[in-house]
């Protein structure tokens, strides 16, 4: 399985571009065109450690809006993403309460 790390931005939908080039990548209306881009990540077989860490930083702030079966496809293409480490860097960034509340999330920590 072919997994393209991190796409230069123009690999990237230009609105995503400009949203994480901008302080509103930490505003919760950034949940849910995040959540879409992962979606396409996982369908194209592409990997964007950036905008995925935007989302895991997002799900820190704002726990009541992580999806779980997002957070997990988060967590496996960072773990995917080797030898770059991301895995290890998103689960310091992820509170532990919403790892422990997913068993799929559970199993990939």
């Amino acid at each position: 399985m072919d997994i393209a790390a991190s796409p230069p931005s123009q690999a990237r939908p230009a609105e995503l571009d400009t949203l994480l080039s901008s302080p509103d990548q930490y505003t919760p209306e950034a949940i849910a065109p995040l959540e879409a881009y992962v979606a396409a990540q996982v369908q194209n077989k592409q990997y964007d450690a950036a905008a995925n860490k935007a989302l895991a930083k997002l799900y820190q702030f704002t726990p009541s809006r992580c999806q779980d079966a997002v957070l997990a496809q988060v967590l496996a293409k960072a773990l995917c993403a080797r030898p770059a480490g991301d895995g290890y860097n998103l689960l310091y960034i992820v509170p532990e309460a919403l790892i422990e509340r997913s068993p799929l999330c559970k199993r990939l920590a």
